[in-house]
């Protein structure tokens, strides 16, 4: 819970100067079981591994006021939800997109793979992945945010919807790494 600003890789070049401000968004209102979002977890800690992006972490289960987490705007919004989280994503998105009109708004998870043609459909949703998000977001960020040609993205441009290729699932998710623990408080 919170807005945790770390970066991975931590060399300072060029690009950390330019770097993103990424925010992963767990929008969970609803059905507060206490499981952790553990797909998020896992992002979260690949994308610092892997990258020297300013990755922020957002887990609104258990916070009253869930506007309160977003004090500093991020380039980028990125959910991962499931099927009940889904009317309280969209309205996040909404505030976020009314707050920040420059950030980017993107859903991943279970029900966006299952469901991208409606997803893509909320007009705060710039971009849907489907499938693993940890590759298909770590090639988009070395494309330089380009959601052109990355398999597993659909997005919006000038009014229509670009459906990029289905990527292959991965047989070994080991591959990703541990949980980003860190964020957790």
């Amino acid at each position: 819970m919170g807005d945790i600003m770390c970066g991975g890789k931590t060399n300072m070049t060029e690009s950390n100067v330019n770097r993103k401000k990424i925010g992963l968004v767990y929008p969970r209102l609803k059905y507060p079981s206490g499981d952790l979002p553990l797909g998020m977890l896992i992002i979260s800690g690949y994308l610092k591994q892997e990258t020297t992006e300013d990755i922020r972490f957002y887990d609104t289960s258990f916070v009253d006021d869930w506007k309160t987490l977003f004090t500093e705007e991020c380039d980028f919004y990125c959910f991962g939800l499931m099927t009940t989280m889904v009317k309280d994503a969209v309205m996040m998105g909404n505030y976020l997109k009314e707050k920040y009109p420059d950030c980017k708004i993107i859903f991943g998870g279970p029900q966006p793979t299952v469901m991208p043609e409606r997803c893509i459909k909320y007009p705060c949703v710039d971009a849907v992945v489907i499938g693993e998000g940890e590759d298909v977001l770590l090639d988009w960020i070395k494309a330089g945010y380009n959601f052109e040609g990355i398999a597993g993205f659909w997005f919006k441009k000038d009014g229509l919807i670009v459906k990029n290729e289905k990527r292959k699932y991965r047989d070994n998710l080991e591959h990703f790494g541990f949980p980003d623990w860190s964020v957790i408080n």
